[in-house]
């Protein structure tokens, strides 16, 4: 059996021209927009192989550009190897919502989606940066697609991209998702570093600003007193503080579980990676997914990971965070930046404030959190 979940680029094309997007800042030619049928089948039943439980995050691109006779594909395919080899499958897909009808939210809800929706906050943020080519923003049509999926009670969420237009208005973000009944979010930084001049984008934040960010929603999740509300990644670190195992790769110390396959059938690491010299582990249409998955690129990927991590031996806060998010280590690399910065001062500072929380209204042995937020 292979520990694997698969985010797959079902699309490399999307109907949005997003100024902050990283997959196509610096990709020009795409020699397939979508993935052909024989791949998928290939991809799906290959993975019934090697697992009894298998789950796949369908991605783009916008991965509903690749149609409603693709994703019924998808589900006959895994319905045959469920009742031929008795394997489960999960699916997630992530989308921009803008091309969410009644048609897509029943087959969602039918085929037990999980879907998570693109959603950056109140109408004018969202729309700073979230626009189609002519530059019209995409915010009415998210909402609307997200009216649709709420009213089919298909299980959903919204992923957030904090830029620097985000920074200091956590609050308004925070009341917006609220008032819409949305509870259930994640807030994902903008951290590109510009291959021209090795400097981070101008939409980007520094990961100071956004240990601030995650901090003020923390105190208004902890004002708001509502347990329905959940914040992906603080929910992820408070359960890391209390001795759980959070389901984020960024936190779990489980670097590699997950894998990007894309249209073409290039398979890379994870979803940040893909495009990345010297981090392609092979390719569908050349190599088994058996190969490719215990082949030599991903043992050597598995080893950097390591060494990445050899400077958190000694930190208080090793035991929790497992060595953070290895995209973010190697980011720090292409800035120049050497260990035990940069994005580790960030996990510090988020991680005891919380930390220094917690000890107050915890009750039995605190010791480990009072170890956390005493360090310096």
């Amino acid at each position: 059996m292979v520990n694997a979940s698969y985010i797959v680029k079902l699309t490399e094309v999307c109907n949005l021209a997003c100024s902050y997007c990283y997959y196509f800042k610096h990709r020009k030619d795409i020699k397939v927009p979508i993935m052909r049928t024989p791949l998928l089948e290939s991809l799906i039943g290959q993975a019934a192989e090697l697992s009894q439980h298998v789950w796949f995050i369908w991605h783009g691109g916008e991965p509903l550009m690749a149609g409603k006779d693709l994703f019924q594909t998808i589900v006959d395919l895994q319905k045959f190897h469920s009742q031929q080899k008795g394997v489960t499958f999960k699916n997630s897909v992530q989308t921009n919502g803008t091309l969410l009808d009644d048609e897509w939210c029943s087959f969602f809800e039918r085929n037990q989606f999980d879907v998570g929706v693109s959603l950056d906050g109140p109408e004018d943020l969202h729309n700073a940066y979230r626009v189609y080519p002519g530059g019209k923003g995409s915010f009415s049509a998210v909402m609307h697609g997200w009216k649709l999926l709420t009213e089919s009670k298909t299980p959903a969420g919204a992923l957030a991209v904090i830029s620097r237009e985000s920074l200091g208005k956590a609050e308004e973000i925070f009341r917006f998702f609220l008032r819409e009944g949305i509870l259930n979010f994640n807030l994902l930084p903008c951290m590109e570093v510009d291959g021209k001049n090795g400097n981070l984008t101008p939409q980007s934040i520094q990961p100071a600003e956004y240990a601030q960010f995650l901090g003020e929603i923390y105190d208004l999740l902890i004002q708001e007193d509502n347990p329905a509300v959940k914040i992906t990644d603080i929910f992820n670190i408070l359960v890391a503080l209390l001795g759980g195992k959070p389901s984020s790769c960024r936190v779990n110390g489980t670097c590699g579980v997950y894998v990007t396959v894309q249209s073409d059938g290039t398979v890379w690491p994870c979803d940040n990676f893909v495009g990345t010299e010297g981090f392609r582990l092979g390719n569908l249409q050349e190599q088994t997914l058996a190969e490719i998955l215990s082949g030599g690129p991903r043992k050597c990927f598995q080893s950097w990971v390591i060494s990445q991590r050899s400077a958190c031996r000694g930190c208080e806060l090793n035991a929790v965070c497992k060595g953070g998010c290895s995209w973010r280590h190697y980011q720090r690399t292409c800035l120049g930046l050497p260990p035990g910065s940069y994005w580790c001062d960030a996990n510090k500072a988020i991680f005891r404030r919380i930390a220094k929380h917690l000890e107050s209204t915890v009750t039995g042995d605190v010791s480990g959190l009072q170890k956390i937020v005493r360090a310096h």
